[in-house]
């Protein structure tokens, strides 16, 4: 064949070459050099870095705690969970519930990240995942399905989990006792 008779199959091949290329380099990003997958950038940014998610996924403890749900100031010798009064709790999970939470909580599908709703958020539930002097903390609203992340006091993320609410939901009902409200 001549040059010009490669021509129309030269652009399909370079197509080819270049999903493929982009394939494995997107496979390469998803996992480390040390072969543990990487959370999607979108989890680190709502949980405020890879320390957090570090904290969620590998923690040296997991509480979760029944919450006021009107954020308040802090006071001296009142617990709290993020910006929330501690009502009941803590509730220790075992390292088998601690890691089922976390695998939910680090999935990108458990989010939906293309819409924010308008429902009032009033959360009943702290979790608290705690990794060596690292500390995050969240606040679960299950009727309107959003969770806020804290640190240090202060709110860093917002999202919607409606993909994992039944087995959030499942696993919560199974650790936590009921609320006496």
């Amino acid at each position: 064949m001549t040059p010009r008779a490669l021509r129309p199959l030269v652009f399909p091949a370079l197509a080819c070459l270049a999903l493929a290329a982009a394939a494995t380099l997107g496979a390469c990003r998803r996992t480390g050099p040390d072969g543990q997958e990487r959370p999607d950038w979108r989890v680190i940014q709502l949980y405020g870095g890879a320390g957090s998610v570090q904290a969620i996924t590998q923690p040296s403890s997991v509480e979760a705690f029944r919450i006021d749900p009107a954020p308040r100031a802090p006071e001296p010798g009142v617990a709290y969970c993020g910006v929330h009064r501690v009502t009941a709790g803590p509730f220790a999970l075992s390292a088998e519930d601690g890691a089922t939470l976390a695998g939910v909580l680090r999935d990108p599908d458990t989010y939906d990240w293309r819409r924010a709703k308008s429902d009032p958020f009033r959360p009943t539930i702290g979790l608290r995942f705690t990794r060596d002097v690292s500390r995050v903390d969240l606040a679960l609203d299950m009727d309107s399905r959003m969770l806020t992340v804290h640190r240090q006091g202060r709110r860093i993320g917002v999202e919607d989990f409606d993909a994992a609410a039944p087995t959030l939901r499942a696993l919560l009902e199974r650790v936590l006792p009921p609320s006496t409200d």
